[in-house]
């Protein structure tokens, strides 16, 4: 979790203290980038393909890992994939114009997938998990984490993960990216923590790679990360907090006046960089905080440009919704899994229809997923 100052020059959401690999990478890339997707909240509006075929392809896969790799349970994840699909594109008009990210091709692709890898020897220990992992007991500091699957090989005897990726390329630098990513070594820092260090096997990206010449490639990527090698991803993901953390404390000294606004800097070299969906505001305006934010009684709000929105994102509250199991850490730090209750997947399939309606602005509870059994 990020420390944020008490006052800033900008309204506090709750999402802020909320950090994940995700934020992290993003604020790598371009601080100033996330400061106007994290930090202010922009959205540019409409949907995402990339996103939006990505999360249906994951529930897909889930339901092949729970129920088999057979033709009945292929329509199963047909089925599941086009729930979620529709959710973002209930207009199948629009399916032509989305290939080979559409229902069609996720068809063919299941199919091929099931026959491609009907050699898997692995048990499924768990599907999405999601909670909140220790990475600084001294100071109190978590991060968020998802994972897609853990799994246990049947020959080795090793606990995987196995996550979920899609593209459209596969490129050498696609399959290279992933043995340095900070995401991928943050699924590996959960399997440590959770399972004894011998037992800790690779983090397996099951690439699926969506073409319209091909249809569907699969392409399993093995990422193996030492107990050694994870003590520099400690001092790493510290760091990058820490220096998110300092970029608020500049932003908090921060006035509309001000010609520039000294933090979260821009780097130009991510402007033409393939994903970024800030549209150029950066170059813009040197002081978002004069530009976007307004008074309305004595309250300060964000006024976002023409074609965004605001959709604040805490992977926190939307995994562990989504998630059929739960990370909790206890009071010395120890994190492990607990299955979701029946009441509690039904409570949190409520909470996704009702963010569907609306963006829920309330400041959650989540100290339950830290400290199980003590006082909040």
């Amino acid at each position: 979790m990020i420390q944020i100052p008490e006052t800033l020059p900008i309204p506090k959401h709750h999402t802020m203290s909320v950090v994940d690999s995700s934020k992290i990478q993003a604020f790598q890339d371009c601080p100033r980038g996330f400061f106007f997707r994290y930090v202010l909240g922009l959205q540019p509006e409409g949907p995402n393909i990339h996103l939006d075929f990505g999360s249906a392809w994951h529930e897909a896969m889930e339901q092949l890992l729970l129920g088999g790799y057979s033709m009945e349970n292929v329509e199963v994840a047909y089925e599941k994939f086009l729930e979620v699909y529709r959710e973002a594109f209930p207009n199948p008009i629009t399916d032509d114009d989305n290939a080979p990210k559409n229902p069609e091709y996720a068809y063919k692709a299941l199919k091929q997938y099931i026959k491609q890898y009907e050699s898997d020897n692995f048990d499924v220990l768990y599907t999405e998990t999601a909670g909140l992992v220790p990475i600084d007991l001294g100071r109190e500091r978590h991060l968020a984490v998802k994972l897609d699957s853990i799994v246990r090989d049947r020959n080795s005897g090793e606990i995987l993960s196995m996550e979920h990726k899609t593209t459209g390329r596969n490129s050498r630098s696609w399959r290279d990216k992933w043995s340095m990513m900070l995401q991928v070594e943050s699924y590996t820092h959960l399997l440590y923590s959770l399972y004894p260090a011998e037992k800790v096997g690779k983090v397996m990206i099951n690439g699926s790679v969506f073409t319209k010449s091909r249809t569907w490639d699969g392409v399993r990527i093995p990422v193996y990360k030492s107990k050694k090698q994870m003590a520099a991803f400690l001092w790493n993901v510290n760091h990058w907090i820490d220096q998110i953390e300092w970029h608020y404390q500049q932003l908090a000294k921060t006035t509309i006046q001000m010609p520039v606004m000294k933090a979260f800097p821009i780097n130009c070299s991510s402007c033409s960089k393939y994903g970024c969906r800030m549209g150029g505001i950066c170059s813009v305006f040197p002081n978002p905080v004069e530009r976007f934010t307004y008074q309305e009684d004595g309250e300060t709000k964000v006024d976002p440009p023409a074609g965004y929105g605001i959709d604040f994102w805490d992977p926190l509250r939307r995994n562990v919704d989504k998630a059929d199991n739960v990370i909790e850490t206890d009071s010395k730090g120890n994190p492990k899994i607990r299955k979701k209750t029946e009441e509690e997947k039904k409570k949190s399939l409520e909470s996704r229809k009702e963010e569907q309606r609306k963006h829920h602005e309330e400041d959650d509870d989540f100290s339950y997923l830290m400290k199980p059994g003590e006082d909040k």
